[in-house]
C-alpha cells in the first residue's frame, strides 16, 4: 500500500508543478482516503492549500502531519511557519481595520412631511364660495324689501313723516 500512496503523491506533485492545483488536491485526498495515517499526504495537501492562500486549511494539514510523525522536523517547521503566517495575517487585518479612515458621519435625514391634501383646499374654497353666494343672496333680498320695513320711531324721527 505504501508504494501506491507514493505513486499517488508523485502524481500529485507532478500536477502541482504543472499548475493544476485542483487535480493535485484531488489526488492527495485519494491518498489520504487510502491511508489516513500518511503524514506525507497531509503535508503535501498542506502545501497545496498554502499555494492557494488557504492558510487555515494548510495549518490543519501540517498539524495532522506533525501529530502523525512528531519527529519530522520539516512538518514541524511547516506547521510553525503556517502559525506565524496566520498570526501575521490576523494582526495585519486588525491594524488595517484600526488605521482605515473612518467614514464621515452620515448627514441627518430630514423628516419628510406628508404632502398637504390639495383636495381639502379645493373643498374649503368651494364651501367658502357657496357661503359667500348665499350671504349675497340673503343680503340682496333683505335690502330689496327694505321698503316693507316699519320704521322705528325715535326722538330724532318724531314729527317727521315719510
Amino acid at each position: 500500500m505504501e508504494d501506491e500512496i507514493n505513486a499517488l503523491l508523485s502524481r500529485a506533485n507532478l500536477a502541482r508543478v504543472r499548475g493544476n492545483l485542483a487535480e493535485a488536491e484531488t489526488i492527495c485526498h485519494t491518498a489520504i482516503e487510502l491511508d489516513p495515517t500518511s503524514a506525507d499526504a497531509q503535508s503535501l495537501l498542506g502545501d497545496l492549500f498554502l499555494a492557494q492562500e488557504k492558510h487555515d486549511e494548510a495549518l490543519h494539514c501540517y498539524s495532522l502531519a506533525t501529530e502523525l510523525k512528531p519527529g519530522n522536523a520539516s512538518f514541524r517547521e511547516k506547521r510553525d511557519k503556517a502559525v506565524q503566517t496566520r498570526h501575521s495575517r490576523l494582526l495585519a487585518a486588525q491594524q488595517a481595520q484600526v488605521q482605515a479612515p473612518k467614514p464621515p458621519p452620515a448627514a441627518p435625514v430630514a423628516e419628510k412631511k406628508p404632502p398637504r391634501p390639495r383636495w381639502l383646499i379645493a373643498i374649503l374654497v368651494g364651501v367658502g364660495g357657496i357661503v359667500m353666494l348665499l350671504l349675497g343672496i340673503w343680503l340682496g333680498t333683505t335690502l330689496a324689501h327694505r321698503n316693507d320695513l316699519v320704521p322705528i320711531k325715535t326722538p330724532a324721527t318724531v314729527g317727521r313723516e315719510n
